[in-house]
């Protein structure tokens, strides 16, 4: 039941697979569906978890092709660039193209540039690539604006 996930009061949830089933036991248990009791044990506002953090010492598996959500967007104002879930050794960040419409964006292996997935050939560049050029590029602007 819906319910029993965005109740108020859940603390914590452990599950078990049972053959085809999978068995959710939420703690503490609901105290009533009644639906007045419902109304006021469940939240007006939801709000999606957080993902949770590799934890120190433990390697992520292989996520090629996952999607890498922005997790804070840019701040254009600050100056500051979105920041991404993070992919796993060898893969990086960015847009998957073909032509100029960006596809998707996804974890990818960093040397190479093109694939072949269900959309077709794909061409692909990291994100992390572009922030160093950005990062190039305004540096070498600041030391012209200096000296001119």
């Amino acid at each position: 039941m819906y319910l029993r996930v965005i109740n108020k009061d859940t603390e914590s949830v452990g599950f078990a697979i049972a053959g085809p089933m999978v068995i959710g036991k939420y703690c503490p248990s609901m105290k009533s569906y009644e639906p007045d009791a419902l109304k006021l044990s469940t939240p007006n506002i939801r709000k999606a978890p957080a993902p949770p953090k590799v934890p120190e010492g433990v390697e992520m598996l292989d996520n090629t092709d996952a999607e890498c959500k922005v997790i804070t967007a840019a701040d254009e104002e600050a100056g500051t660039l979105a920041v991404r879930e993070k992919c796993s050794p060898g893969n990086c960040c960015g847009p998957s193209k073909k032509g100029e419409d960006v596809i998707k964006e996804t974890c990818r292996d960093s040397t190479k540039t093109e694939f072949v997935d269900e959309e077709g050939t794909l061409t692909f560049s990291c994100y992390e690539d572009a922030r160093r050029l950005v990062m190039s590029l305004s540096a070498i602007a600041v030391s012209v604006a200096f000296y001119v």
